[in-house]
């Protein structure tokens, strides 16, 4: 199924750039009309063609039927054998970047996120008018002696600051 979904685009590519359709190949979308002419190298082809046939062939007798063994060809390749088999080790290089730099920039956003984003930005203003109300609110006491006392205590300061202003 997936070789499929990959070989039909492949095979209109193919034809377009042979020009069996009246595109004008597949160069001149490419370099906007000003392209090489496509040129099929025909040995190539078919040498390309005929080792695709025979590893298809080779695949399917070793894998398939089990008519061939691959134990002594493992034998020989070793370390290179190892390799292969482990993939040349690409998930073990997406693993290993995953777990040291992904999860660690997950994490420096998430305390940026946490510390920045969520303490400062938003519980921010909350926790200052918090802070600010926590300390203003001694002055709201509901008796009258004490708005009194607030009011005599303000008319001294203006007055104060009033005189030093204009005694100069």
């Amino acid at each position: 199924g997936p070789m499929l979904l990959l070989a039909v685009p492949a095979a209109v590519v193919g034809f377009i750039a042979l020009r069996v359709t009246d595109t004008g190949g597949f160069g001149t979308f490419l370099f906007f009309g000003k392209a090489h002419a496509f040129e099929f190298n025909y040995p190539l082809g078919i040498v390309s063609a005929l080792l695709a046939l025979a590893a298809l062939g080779l695949g399917w007798a070793a894998y398939g039927k089990r008519s061939i063994s691959l134990e002594p060809l493992k034998a020989r390749l070793g370390g290179l054998n190892r390799i292969i088999e482990n993939k040349y080790y690409l998930d073990d290089l997406y693993q290993w970047t995953i777990d040291r730099i992904i999860l660690l920039a997950a994490k420096v956003v998430a305390l940026f996120d946490r510390v920045v984003v969520n303490d400062t930005g938003v519980d921010g203003p909350a926790k200052s008018v918090r802070w600010t109300g926590g300390i203003i609110r001694y002055h709201i006491t509901g008796r009258m002696y004490n708005y009194a006392l607030g009011m005599v205590i303000g008319g001294i300061f203006v007055a104060l600051f009033w005189w030093l202003l204009t005694t100069r």
